[in-house]
């Protein structure tokens, strides 16, 4: 079941990246709007895994973290490697 969820998530990324306009703020908004998106965790966790971390605003909006993701991909103990200079 869960390779099946995958897929769908996964069409449905597809499907809406290439009609969306507003970044991918707009794209999650679109596919958890899909009568085909699976209202199911697995599907959340899917589109978290290709979004990172999101939430819905009271406005209805999608906001994603990006603080979350860049603590993930930095975390404090280990901070981005400096520029190159030349």
């Amino acid at each position: 079941m869960t390779g099946d969820v995958k897929t769908v998530v996964r069409r449905l990324i597809d499907k809406h990246s290439e009609t969306a306009t507003g970044g991918p703020e707009d794209v999650v908004q679109r596919v958890l709007e899909d009568p085909e998106f699976p209202q199911s965790p697995d599907a959340l966790r899917q589109l978290e895994d290709a979004f990172g971390p999101f939430r819905r605003q009271e406005d209805g909006s999608i906001h994603l973290d990006y603080d979350d993701v860049v603590q993930q991909s930095f975390p404090a103990s280990d901070p981005p490697p400096p520029p190159d200079r030349e």
